[in-house]
């Protein structure tokens, strides 16, 4: 009987490491709260490396020096992409509050349909080499979240709200708080240590 508590605790215990490993190996970790969403470290890993693709391409294109090598425009990114992804939280959350989920969800599949209906293969591959992100990452981390944004400006809209004006008084009236090592967050905006 003892032997099996021991036994029981141990696997247990095993377990829990494993999860531990688990849950920390995918990122699933948060490094943002805005209000009553979080923001995963995978998210912010695959938003801040398909940037830095984009400009490591641009770089490359017209001949200038690899912006990753710069620490102070890797710092501003860094800075920025969480920046984006406060926003994108602050819009989701927002929309959710303020509509029925049916509603969202059937406006954004109409949305990316009619991007999927005008889509070939090409379109695709270039989107994928550009942002170095699957389609799927690409759809969920940059289409889904400006589908919100303008559902959610046309919503202000028809009520004369500036969407801009708005996203300031929420940030302001959220609390944000930021884990993310060297950044932190000052009642208005990121901002980097």
């Amino acid at each position: 009987m003892k032997y099996q508590k021991l036994f029981i605790i141990a696997v247990v215990f095993i377990l829990i490491i494993f999860g531990a490993y688990y849950f920390l190996s995918q990122k699933n970790y948060p490094i943002a709260n805005v209000g009553q969403g979080l923001i995963a470290a995978k998210d912010f890993d695959i938003s801040f490396n398909a940037a830095l693709s984009f400009y490591r391409q641009q770089a490359s294109q017209q001949g200038a020096d690899d912006p990753a090598t710069d620490k102070e425009f890797l710092k501003e990114l860094k800075r920025a992409t969480l920046e984006k992804l406060v926003d994108v939280e602050i819009v989701h959350g927002s929309l959710y509050e303020k509509m029925e989920t049916k509603e969202i969800k059937q406006s954004i599949n109409s949305q990316l349909e009619a991007i999927e209906q005008n889509n070939t293969e090409e379109n695709v591959t270039a989107i994928e080499n550009l942002f170095n992100v699957s389609w799927q990452e690409f759809e969920r981390l940059i289409l889904i979240p400006e589908a919100e944004t303008a559902l959610l400006i046309q919503d202000l809209n028809s009520k004369s709200i500036d969407f801009n004006t708005w996203l300031e008084a929420r940030k302001k009236d959220l609390e944000i708080e930021i884990f993310y090592p060297g950044y932190f967050w000052d009642g208005e905006s990121v901002k980097a240590n």
